[in-house]
């Protein structure tokens, strides 16, 4: 499914959604495209949205994946919709990669979230690219001198790294 927020000629919003029907549903020769638009209300696709974001933070592992998934096709420049990605990835599905990638996204679409530069330092430690996790705790810790998990993922990698 693909959702596409457009302007209207009279000023109202709508998102337009296209979505596969297998041929079988479609009961006239005629009928038989493979695609089909509705139009939905601004408020409804927000109402859509709303849940989706409530669900990518609420849900786990791929269903957690999922749903966040399914809010960044309504919104991708979300930072905390990618932020709760990336936990979900790295923490729940061992993916830091793909983790690495959504806190990415998430620092640029919010470089004040010190969160996401702690857990992006996670997801650079898991990988050993201990020099890049160092410098996203500091960045971490500039941004929020009192987070003590940053502080105490600093510690633990220049102890690790006799640092």
């Amino acid at each position: 499914m693909r959702y596409l927020v457009q302007k209207l000629g009279f000023g109202a919003t709508a998102t337009l959604i296209y979505f596969s029907l297998p041929a079988a549903a479609l009961t006239t020769e005629s009928a038989k495209q493979t695609s089909v638009v509705y139009l939905v209300t601004q408020a409804e696709a927000q109402e859509d949205y709303d849940y989706w974001f409530r669900q990518c933070y609420e849900l786990i592992g791929q269903e957690g994946l999922a749903a966040c998934d399914r809010a960044l096709e309504f919104n991708d420049r979300d930072a905390i919709v990618w932020y709760n990605r990336g936990i979900i990835l790295g923490k729940d599905l061992g993916q830091p990669e793909a983790a690495l990638a959504s806190f990415e996204r998430s620092i640029e679409l919010d470089p004040e979230s010190a969160k996401a530069w702690n857990n992006l330092g996670v997801a650079l430690s898991t990988l050993n690219r201990d020099e890049e996790a160092m410098r996203a705790y500091e960045e971490a810790l500039r941004i929020d001198p009192n987070d003590e998990l940053a502080r105490r993922n600093l510690a633990t990698l220049r102890e690790r790294l006799e640092i």
